[in-house]
């Protein structure tokens, strides 16, 4: 009888194999591999010329366990299958730093009644220095789509995009035992980047929803401590005066000078403009 080769053998021992990877957990980085290959080598009967990549390859290609996440800073291989945790938390543990964002963290504060699919892992990232803009320069950004994370993985029907854009000091909080933005940082977020919240007229909703649950001076301050290079206080201002909020809290934002004519959103076609807040907005939004 021929001798089976390394991957006859790891099918014959798959069962195992697959109990073993699972207990290690439900993201795994390829250092995790490499320890769960060399500890069980022997238990398995593997041929020492039984590499990580081959073992990778037999889990990936058994399309049972893993699918892989690649980020600049290592790759994360997290268990597809039907019984393991929910994408909320699997998004949640891609690194040890992540943090639920934007739709993902309007969803678990429960201000959307929206079915959310898709989820928003963040990290924090070095700022860069500040940039001189101009009208020209503004016009010219947001009269373009807004640019979207190109990194994502399919997970049991969710697809979590890799985001990269956090603040060193970004504030978060436990909600289920899941690390998630809290709500004044959320509203900032959906504010700056409305694409990852399903658009400017889901910010407002949001905004909406979230009356009473924060104070307004936090929010400005949290705004002004970002400091972003553009005027988002106006946008913000624009969304707690059409979201019904008191004007006491509305003219903390007023305060701020306004330089610039400002957008609320990106690519808009034929939009209405606010004198108040220098700001032009979708037609839709009444």
């Amino acid at each position: 009888m021929p001798r089976m080769n390394k991957f006859q053998i790891m099918q014959l021992y798959s069962l195992e194999i697959f109990s073993t990877c699972k207990n290690a957990g439900f993201v795994l980085s390829a250092k995790d591999i490499r320890s769960i290959l060399n500890t069980h080598r022997k238990k398995w009967k593997l041929p020492v010329s039984t590499t990580v990549d081959d073992f990778l390859e037999f889990l990936v290609d058994k399309k049972k366990l893993y699918r892989v996440i690649h980020w600049p800073r290592g790759t994360r291989y997290v268990w597809a299958a039907e019984d393991f945790p929910h994408a909320l938390e699997v998004a949640s543990k891609l690194f040890p730093d992540s943090y639920l964002s934007h739709f993902s963290a309007v969803s678990l504060h429960g201000l959307t009644d929206e079915i959310v699919k898709s989820i928003y892992s963040n990290r924090p990232h070095k700022p860069t220095s500040n940039t001189v803009i101009s009208q020209i320069d503004i016009d010219k950004a947001f009269a373009k789509p807004m640019r979207t994370a190109s990194q994502y993985v399919e997970y049991n029907d969710y697809r979590i995009y890799l985001l990269n854009s956090g603040s060193m000091d970004v504030k978060t909080e436990k909600i289920n035992g899941i690390n998630v933005t809290n709500i004044i940082q959320t509203l900032i977020d959906i504010t700056v980047r409305p694409e990852y919240c399903g658009g400017a007229y889901e910010v407002l909703k949001v905004f909406q929803n979230a009356r009473g649950l924060f104070q307004g001076a936090k929010l400005r301050a949290s705004l002004l401590n970002a400091k972003y290079m553009y005027p988002y206080h106006q946008c913000m201002g624009f969304y707690l005066e059409r979201a019904g909020y008191d004007e006491k809290i509305v003219k903390l934002f007023e305060t701020i000078p306004m330089k610039y004519d400002f957008y609320l959103t990106y690519n808009m076609k034929n939009p209405q403009y606010s004198d108040r807040w220098k700001l032009y907005y979708p037609s839709h939004i009444n």
